[in-house]
């Protein structure tokens, strides 16, 4: 009885899950397998297409499957190389150039969040803040990282979601780079008072803050995946999701600030 009660949760369970993963899939394609419809819009989103292209491609998949009662493996084959075959084109918005505008506003908040974060403990101990060839080294190390993503940010969002474990392991390796010299390599190269310091790192996180609300918050921040014929009420919905999404994601780097901040205050006091 327990058991039977307990097999009847997880499976409710697992369909909600299901539910809210294949959400936009059903939506926009409900004759359409969800599994396929995911790795056909993931490629195709991997590749640069814009929302509406993939919207179109997708509802034309739909049309087929709703109309021949055929299942879209077996109409179109391998969702991934389907995506392929469309060939087509890329949005403007991510094109290398758009993708450095895009993570310049997230560069100007961590170098804002570092020099804040170096400035409080000397602060509160009333000494200089001492740059040390780590620092400058690992602020060398976040720009060469910043720059590889503009430039070919397609291969390693693919590695990210194809190969996760890899990817992890990527990430564990970049952030090594970046700790490691901070660690190793404390000769000063120069001193900076302190208030000064906290200041500058002050204002830039809060530009860096400014121009990414103004990104999250205009028009073309988000790009929904848009059906053929779709109503602009659910279109104007999505956009909200994605604008609400961004919002929450603008908040991360000053929250973190403020927490390190004062942990390191305490710390030093």
């Amino acid at each position: 009885m327990n058991s039977t009660a307990t097999g009847a949760s997880t499976g409710t369970g697992k369909e909600r899950r299901g539910a809210r993963r294949y959400a936009l899939e059903r939506e926009v394609a409900p004759h359409v397998d969800p599994r396929w419809a995911e790795a056909m819009l993931i490629e195709l989103r991997l590749q640069g297409v814009g929302g509406a292209h993939v919207g179109e491609a997708l509802g034309e998949v739909d049309s087929h499957c709703a109309e021949s009662g055929e299942e879209a493996q077996d109409a179109f084959g391998d969702p991934v190389e389907y995506a392929r075959s469309l060939g087509l084109p890329t949005s403007p918005e991510q094109e290398p150039t758009a993708t450095a505008r895009a993570v310049l506003p997230t560069v100007v908040q961590l170098v804002g969040m570092f020099l804040t974060l170096w400035s409080v403990p000397a602060l509160v101990a009333g000494d200089p803040v001492d740059v040390s060839v780590g620092q400058a080294l690992g602020a060398v190390v976040l720009a060469a990282a910043v720059g590889v993503l503009a430039w070919r940010a397609e291969p390693v969002l693919r590695m990210l979601v194809h190969r996760p474990v890899v990817g992890a392991l990527a990430i564990g390796a970049g952030a090594t780079a970046l700790v490691l010299p901070l660690l190793l390599l404390q000769t000063e190269l120069f001193a900076v008072p302190a208030v000064p310091a906290l200041v500058l790192g002050g204002a830039l996180l809060g530009l860096g803050v400014g121009m990414e609300l103004r990104r999250a918050t205009g028009l073309r921040s988000t790009d929904p995946v848009v059906a053929p014929l779709q109503d602009p009420a659910t279109t104007a919905r999505r956009r909200r999701e994605g604008r609400r999404i961004g919002l929450l994601g603008v908040l991360l780097v000053p929250a973190w600030t403020v927490v390190v901040a004062v942990l390191l205050g305490w710390l030093a006091a």
